[in-house]
């Protein structure tokens, strides 16, 4: 019969030629071995709990709402956005692609000068000057109006910049807090009221302004202007820029101390210059005064809802030139006065950043709208995980050892008896 008590190591080591089985070596280096093979399986399952502890595994879904950079998430936008055309996260889009504005990079288009205009009719009369400067609505707007545009990404696309419909800019900063403010209301919007007006103007290329420009401060109400009558309030609002750049040292001049001093006591005034549909515009280098000197030709694309900045000159100075009939209306001249490219476009650069600071309308906005989204991350495995993955690891390592441990005892130690 069979001592079962004998059996002290693994069944493998014996040998049952006989029915009182011997240990296929010495019993002594067969313990050893074995005493060997259970460290090493115990520093194989600590090795193991470590490495699957530390390892990750990548989770993936899709979701509605971006949440790139959230938890961990990193995402993907699985579709082109309806502006741009692109196809890119919004970290992407600040981190990597989106250019701001600058006096250097903006393009400009247009002039101050009187042929403006086209028409359905086949043009205006000559003394006709419909413009910003008005301040009124229902009026005759021209896509050649002196305007300066941003491309946000011009390595990537000739789009200047849109905002999306989840863009609300208000009548002025701080409008939004009172009682009054609507944002469905267009009527009080210093974007969506020259969107109004540019579904209009079907005969002169959906482009349209607004009876106010931007106003980054409350304006001086008075009995003319106040929240209840806001079709009054053109002249009363102004956008203010930075005190701190020296125009008159900028522009050599042709900004006076008295004109930087009003403009930063009383403003300016920057009226967006919206479009309804979408377009393909150029223009040759030498197309001037249309296109800025030095610049190349001129291509843009505007989709519904492109925004773009016409800035004029301080307050004091812009009522005074628009009013006067006198003053003479040429294409390089702002109603006679000498114009400043610096000072047009430094207004234009700060007006597009208060439009950039409300929500959603930064141009790496739709890039969060943008849905579905994929999404993935590397995420720890639970410990149930680790521990079974480590478990039936090192039980597979422990079994090949047990195999092979006869064998290599016999090779090096020689056969048993």
């Amino acid at each position: 019969e069979i001592n079962l008590e004998a059996v002290s190591l693994p069944v493998a080591w014996y040998d049952f030629d006989t029915l009182n089985p011997n240990t296929v070596h010495h019993e002594k280096p067969l313990k050893l071995t074995l005493i060997l093979i259970h460290i090493v399986g115990l520093a194989a399952f600590v090795g193991q709990c470590a490495y699957h502890y530390l390892d990750t595994i990548k989770e993936t879904t899709v979701m509605a709402k971006d949440v790139d950079g959230v938890s961990g998430w990193s995402c993907k936008t699985l579709v082109p956005d309806p502006i741009y055309s692109l196809n890119m996260s919004y970290n992407e889009c600040v981190n990597e692609h989106y250019v701001k504005p600058t006096v250097e990079n903006l393009v400009r288009y247009g002039l101050f000068g009187p042929l403006v205009f086209s028409g359905f009719d086949g043009g205006q009369p000559e003394d006709s000057y419909d413009g910003p400067w008005n301040m009124s609505t229902g009026l005759r707007w021209s896509i050649n109006t002196m305007t300066l545009y941003h491309k946000p990404f011009p390595n990537l696309s000739d789009v200047v910049y849109t905002y999306p419909s989840t863009c609300i800019v208000p009548f002025y900063a701080g409008y939004e807090k009172t009682e009054k403010f609507n944002p469905e209301d267009g009527y009080t919007s210093p974007l969506e009221m020259p969107l109004s007006e540019a579904y209009k103007r079907g005969y002169d290329f959906f482009n349209g302004y607004g009876f106010i420009g931007l106003g980054n401060k409350e304006p001086e109400f008075d009995d003319t202007c106040n929240v209840n009558q806001p079709w009054n309030c053109g002249k009363y609002v102004t956008f203010h820029p930075s005190s701190e750049t020296d125009y008159v040292a900028q522009c050599n001049g042709t900004i006076s101390e008295e004109e930087q001093a009003d403009l930063f006591a009383n403003g300016t005034y920057a009226f967006p210059h919206v479009f309804a549909q979408e377009l393909k515009w150029s223009a040759p280098a030498n197309a001037q005064p249309y296109v800025e000197e030095g610049k190349g030709d001129y291509f843009v694309v505007y989709k519904p809802k492109t925004v773009g900045i016409t800035p004029l000159y301080p307050k004091t100075t812009t009522l005074e030139s628009v009013t006067n009939t006198a003053s003479p209306r040429t294409a390089t001249t702002f109603f006679g006065k000498e114009r400043c490219n610096f000072y047009e476009k430094q207004i234009a650069v700060e007006a597009f950043e208060y439009i950039f600071s409300w929500p959603n309308c930064h141009p790496c906005s739709i890039f969060k709208q943008n849905s579905p989204f994929f999404c993935e991350r590397d995420v720890q495995k639970t410990w149930l995980n680790i521990f079974a993955l480590s478990i039936s690891n090192t039980l597979f390592v422990m079994g090949i050892m047990i195999t092979w441990a006869p064998l290599l005892l016999r090779v090096f130690l020689g056969k048993y008896g």
